[in-house]
């Protein structure tokens, strides 16, 4: 059995079954499958137990426990200032700023956050807040039940992505930089810097007549947001 399943989730899931050992991964097998609208056809409704598992099954997938990477779509992120606490109390501080910022409750909310490099005799610290709707990953557990898959945990996708950027760029004298991942649909920006992620950002691609101006609109807010 694989040691790992992890599910890029969206409106099409693409899966990657893996092993780890001795410092390396050994991708055992991938798939992708597109997920059933919930307006959709009343076929489509029947079918909605069983498309991952079908797709899984097809791949050859033995995992039984995933990890689920969600896209920008999904999360909720953003800069967070407040006061220059230690890193203990930080939880406490960053849960409450988290519901003064939100449309939703707290307690409707899961609430986590990177904190980030504090300059000497700071009055202030800043912290990448991220949320997400308790329901989405509620749903996102029961079509995983439904395919015989336990939800292990949730991840932000443009966050790997940065991490594995800043792990393949060590030793290179940098620690500075700014990641993109597109599709026809949408882009994602991580900016950052000193080899800590300060800002994401996503814009939505699809059905713009001129998606790369849309694109270089929003890597220009990305960066002027994150102070480049």
């Amino acid at each position: 059995m694989a040691d790992f399943l992890s599910l890029h989730w969206g409106e099409r899931i693409v899966g990657v079954e893996a092993s780890v050992s001795g410092g390396s991964i050994r991708v055992r097998t991938t798939f992708s499958a597109d997920r059933p609208d919930a307006e959709g056809t009343s076929s489509d409704l029947e079918s909605d137990s069983t498309w991952l598992s079908a797709a899984m099954s097809g791949a050859g997938v033995t995992s039984r426990q995933a990890f689920v990477v969600l896209s920008q779509q999904d999360v909720v992120t953003r800069w967070l200032e407040v006061p220059a606490v230690p890193d203990e109390e930080l939880p406490e501080i960053v849960r409450w700023q988290a519901g003064t910022k939100s449309t939703l409750s707290v307690d409707q909310l899961i609430v986590d956050y990177l904190p980030l490099p504090v300059a000497d005799e700071a009055e202030t610290r800043s912290v990448l807040l991220a949320t997400v709707a308790r329901e989405t990953v509620a749903e996102i557990g029961r079509e995983l039940s439904e395919a015989g898959l336990e939800l292990s945990g949730v991840g932000i996708g443009s966050l790997a992505l940065g991490d594995l950027a800043l792990r393949l760029t060590q030793g290179h004298g940098t620690s500075d930089g700014l990641v993109i991942a597109a599709d026809s649909n949408q882009m994602e920006v991580t900016v950052h810097r000193q080899g800590v992620t300060v800002l994401t950002h996503s814009a939505s691609l699809a059905g713009e007549s001129d998606p790369v101006r849309v694109a270089g609109q929003a890597i220009s807010r990305a960066l002027f947001a994150a102070g480049n």
